[in-house]
This record gives structure tokens, sequence and C-alpha cells, in this order.
């Protein structure tokens, strides 16, 4: 049984949001913390998840290496049946430290956001502003 389902909410877009920190704490102190972000949209049978993580690079240069996207893919799928081609992160270029369990905090980040899914409606507005 799918979330919308479950709750009523066939037909629906549903949405969630979470973040969750990756910043390295062992390394040295930093300013700002790191975060792993999620956003998951759920229509019908469709779920996407569009997520980033503050890290200089993906599975390149840096501490997030070769496997990770491979991974977190397979534990979404695993856990929610999410189509591992329906799964974007990106990296927001910051030069931070990543803690090491990087990928299942990004797992942690999208669970959360698919656990916290709402009904939502999405629109597009157009205006001007001419005393600029």
């Amino acid at each position: 049984m799918t979330n919308q389902e479950s709750d009523g909410t066939s037909g629906q877009l549903l949405a969630g949001v979470a973040k969750v920190v990756i910043t390295d704490e062992e390394w040295e102190p930093s300013n700002d913390p790191l975060y792993a972000k999620a956003l998951v949209l759920q229509a019908g049978e469709t779920t996407i998840v569009i997520a980033t993580v503050d890290a200089v690079a993906i599975e390149e240069i840096g501490r997030i290496k070769r496997g990770y996207l491979e991974g977190v893919r397979a534990q979404l799928n695993a856990a929610f049946k999410i189509d591992p081609s329906h799964v974007l992160i990106n990296a927001s270029h910051c030069h931070g430290r990543v803690c090491a369990d990087v990928e299942q905090r990004t797992v942690q980040a999208v669970s959360e956001a698919y656990e916290a899914m709402v009904p939502v409606r999405i629109g597009a507005g157009t205006g001007h502003e001419g005393r600029i």
C-alpha cells in the first residue's frame, strides 16, 4: 500500500522536506553546519527525490567516495520502493568536511522527508515591479 492509499490522498501531489547535519565535528570547528537536504515528491505510484549535500563534489574529489550514489539509491529502493533513476543528488560545492557516515545521513534526510509528506498544491504566477 502506498502512502496515498493509506491516508486517502490518492490523486494528490504529496511533498515532504527534511535536513540532517553532515558536518564532520571531529575534524575542526566550523562556522556553519553542513547539511544533507531532501525534497520528496509523490504523485500516484511515482515518487521522486531531489537532494543536496553540502560538499565539494560527489564521488570525485572530497570525502564522498565512489559508491555513494549507488548506495543511497539502493537503500531508498529497498526501504520505499523508489526507482533509483528517480533519485537526483547534487553537491552544493562548499569546502567544508562532511562526516564519514554521509551516505547514511543522506538516507536519513530522505527518509524523514518521505515520512513527513503532506498533500500540496503547486502553481505559478507572474508579476511586474515598475518602480525600480
